[in-house]
């Protein structure tokens, strides 16, 4: 871009540093930098926008203790300058560390003390974020009806409430966290040992950064921190050092507000959409059953059959994998008057090769060169003149 544009200096750039804090991201914008440097193009002053409209200063005050770490111990891992903090519009509560409590104890917690019986309902605007696909998996029962999410898969969501589960417990990392309690002599029965940090043996440390500060900023409202073991104690020690969380009982929660976790079949509803657009097709369909929308979940099950047949490695397996996804595409009721639906149907036929069936559908969206196509496939070659004339005479009564 640079080498072919007119005028160089009439560049606007602008984006999110934060998002290249993200674990797995190496870009930064001072590289950006240094490419106008070389090619002698005057930079101007970079503008800060310190602003955060989404979470209010609780939560970004945490988000920030991550940040701070990252600059002092990883500093060229990403762009951040310790001068500008970023401000929420809104001054809220402190993060929460809960104290070991039973999996019903904490269901009660998410879920809001009016919750009477065994089902617990849970709300569209609240998550469970753990570390791994397994962690999700071995969820206690009672947690299960909640949205629950890998760091990963929450990248772009946003949430008002977030339980964050067992961040330090199920990290590979463990005596490694010591690096970040400060030298002192101070006397501190809870404080843990310092280790000294070295770059090359902790740098694992930096992804793990990432990672928690990924988890802290999906939270809007409130964030609840839990684990099941002590991995957590230098991590906590740093944060109720700096006043940045508070410690609670589980029953202490209802007293600083009661979680809202009553949602309506809209609010389910748009947050499936949501889901799909990230291709989370599992808590997609859970929203979409609690939305009672039994049209949109047949949607997403097929989508989710597409996207594994697109995924498998083994030729066999992704073939059988089309053809079921054809079937579901081909189920659901709206299909007449849903394209894309009809074209993803088709896309699979071809793809399971059942040319023929493919060539149907695709001559009734009127897309005749992909008709032909089947045709040739299948080697039903007098079809092919019989799609040629209807095509022609398709074409000739556009005006």
């Amino acid at each position: 871009m640079l080498c072919n544009c007119r005028d160089p200096n009439r560049f606007f750039l602008t984006g999110d540093t934060a998002q290249s804090i993200m674990s797995g991201i190496a870009f930064r914008f001072e590289d950006v930098k240094s490419l106008f440097y070389h090619r002698k193009v005057k930079v101007p002053e970079v503008q800060h926008l310190t602003i955060n409209f989404r979470a209010h200063s609780g939560i970004l005050r945490l988000a920030s203790s991550v940040t701070d770490l990252l600059e002092e111990y990883f500093p060229y891992s990403f762009d951040h300058d310790h001068t500008l903090q970023e401000q929420g519009l809104v001054s809220g509560p402190k993060p929460v560390l809960l104290h070991t409590c039973s999996p019903t104890e904490l269901a009660v917690a998410l879920a809001g003390k009016k919750q009477t019986g065994t089902m617990i309902d849970f709300g569209a605007h609240q998550a469970i974020l753990v570390r791994t696909q397994e962690a999700k998996e071995n969820l206690p029962r009672e947690l299960k009806a909640a949205i629950a999410l890998t760091i990963f898969e929450s990248k772009g969501l946003e949430f008002d409430d977030v339980l964050l589960y067992n961040f330090f417990t199920d990290s590979k990392l463990k005596e490694e966290w010591r690096v970040i309690v400060p030298k002192s002599a101070e006397v501190d029965c809870e404080k843990p040992h310092y280790l000294v940090f070295q770059e090359e043996k902790h740098k694992l440390l930096c992804s793990e950064l990432k990672h928690l500060y990924t988890a802290i900023t999906r939270a809007k409202a409130r964030l609840w921190l839990y684990e099941s073991s002590d991995d957590h104690r230098p991590a906590t020690w740093y944060w109720k050092k700096n006043s940045l969380v508070e410690e609670l009982m589980v029953d202490q929660i209802f007293e600083t507000g009661d979680p809202e976790s009553r949602s309506s079949p809209e609010d389910w509803r748009e947050r499936g959409d949501e889901f799909m657009q990230h291709k989370l097709w599992d808590v997609a369909t859970k929203c979409f059953e609690k939305a009672m929308c039994p049209q949109k979940v047949r949607e997403c099950e097929a989508l989710r059959f597409y996207h594994d047949a697109r995924n498998s490695k083994d030729k066999a397996e992704k073939r059988q994998r089309y053809l079921a996804a054809a079937t579901a595409f081909l189920n659901c009721d709206r299909i007449e008057h849903a394209p894309g639906l009809l074209h993803h149907a088709a896309k699979c036929l071809y793809n399971g090769k059942r040319y023929e069936d493919a060539g149907w559908l695709y001559g009734k969206m009127k897309k005749f060169d992909d008709a032909i196509k089947c045709c040739m496939h299948s080697k039903k070659f007098e079809d092919v003149f019989a799609i040629m004339e209807r095509q022609e005479r398709t074409t000739s009564q556009i005006p």
